[in-house]
């Protein structure tokens, strides 16, 4: 009983992260009208530029901020790029464009980068852990969910 509960706080944790990555696709195809098949490349970009500022000594908050503007300018320039030519035509040609610029932006990173994940060294606040008992919560654990229903309610 133990391990099932363990794993069911666990699965609150990852399942709020896909729950925000889906909020963010479908705010893009309430607005747009079109499924970006380059969301997870937007995603990826902001995770190097996280990535990179922590590996320049940026704090942890700046290099998210950081993050977050640099896949807002990823998105814009996209937009500019691919999907502004592509204005009035039909719906599959502009799936077919997503699907480009999704595919061009991950060879990129494969030939450009790694395709091999990185890890990010967190701050000693943010890799402890809170013990409830039998129960072992990590502060990501605790951050990423208090994150999803904040984004959940604002967005409500």
């Amino acid at each position: 009983m133990e391990v099932f509960l363990q794993q069911c706080v666990n699965a609150i944790s990852l399942g709020g992260i896909y729950a925000l990555l889906a909020l963010g696709l479908a705010v893009v195809f309430s607005i747009v009208r079109l499924i970006n098949f380059a969301h997870g490349e937007v995603m990826t970009i902001a995770g190097y530029a996280i990535w990179l500022a922590l590996l320049s000594s940026v704090p942890v908050v700046a290099a998210i901020m950081l993050g977050i503007t640099v896949a807002m300018l990823a998105s814009v320039a996209m937009e500019r790029i691919a999907f502004r030519a592509m204005r009035g035509a039909s719906v599959t040609s502009l799936l077919i464009t997503s699907f480009a610029v999704s595919e061009i932006v991950k060879v990129l990173f494969q030939n450009g980068i790694s395709a091999r994940p990185v890890p990010i060294v967190l701050p000693a606040w943010m890799s402890g852990s809170i013990n409830m008992g039998f129960l072992t919560i990590s502060v990501m654990s605790v951050i990423s969910i208090f994150v999803v229903v904040v984004s959940l309610v604002a967005l409500s």
